[in-house]
């Protein structure tokens, strides 16, 4: 799905189209908010021992026309600058479910051989064409792996 916000110049086929978003708009990999109007951002979460990956884990209805997006991002061992300051990773390969009558399906990603680290981040970005029928999540587990 392309979702455009912003202006669209259009051309005759076999002409060039220019895509330009708005000045306000903000990735959602940037270290702090985002142009989507819904989302969750975690608390840091800060570790003893280092870890190396993660496991994380959520039930998700995600209905026709919307999506789920999974963002993280670690600080490194040793690391003095602070995480809010870091860009956030979109976790790729998440095999959801379509949600045709509202029912949650689990939803899970292992990311491993990561760069030791000891605190994590969790975004979650909401999207959908319909504010009506929308995303939902619950029941969010991260699993820290050594």
């Amino acid at each position: 799905n392309i979702q455009v916000y912003g202006n669209v110049v259009t051309e005759s086929a076999g002409s060039s189209v220019t895509v330009t978003n708005g000045t306000g708009f903000i990735a959602e990999e940037a270290a702090r908010g985002g142009s989507s109007l819904s989302k969750y951002i975690s608390r840091q979460f800060n570790f003893t021992n280092p870890s190396t990956g993660f496991n994380i884990r959520l039930d998700v209805s995600e209905p026709e026309n919307s999506s789920v997006r999974i963002f993280y991002k670690v600080k490194e061992v040793g690391d003095t600058a602070p995480l809010i300051d870091e860009e956030f990773v979109e976790l790729t390969g998440l095999d959801i479910t379509t949600s045709r009558g509202g029912e949650y399906y689990e939803v899970e990603k292992q990311i491993d051989s990561l760069i030791p680290f000891n605190a994590i981040m969790v975004k979650i970005v909401l999207e959908s064409t319909d504010s009506a029928i929308i995303p939902k999540c619950k029941n969010l587990r991260l699993i820290a792996l050594a």
